[in-house]
């Protein structure tokens, strides 16, 4: 057989730059939650029965959770159409800002 120079060699696999390696998969993760469709009805049912074993022993003149959603639905509501305006409006004021700087020579 013959030897193949270096220069033709492949570049070497091995790297000292962590940033390079490729992931490492572990075969079994101790850590890993194995989540079935099970688990999200069990959760589900937490949830219904807990706020309605609280409904049931709160007083008759506590307004109902459908009542209070209902009455905040539209403060809510407009909290978060302000934060998309203010999102949707955002990059035009930073670029009037940017062109601002620029003319001030700042």
């Amino acid at each position: 057989m013959t030897q193949r120079s270096r220069s033709h060699d492949a570049p070497p696999k091995k790297t000292d730059m962590a940033v390079m390696l490729p992931v490492k998969r572990k075969a079994h993760d101790p850590f890993r939650l194995k989540l079935t469709p099970w688990h999200g009805v069990f959760l589900a049912l937490v949830c219904i029965f807990t706020t309605s074993y609280g409904y049931a022993t709160t007083a008759p003149e506590v307004d109902s959770i459908r009542t209070v959603m209902l009455r905040w639905m539209p403060l809510l509501l407009e909290g978060f159409l302000f934060n998309i305006l203010i999102s949707i409006l955002a990059w035009p004021i930073y670029r009037w800002c940017c062109q601002f700087d620029t003319v001030l020579g700042l």
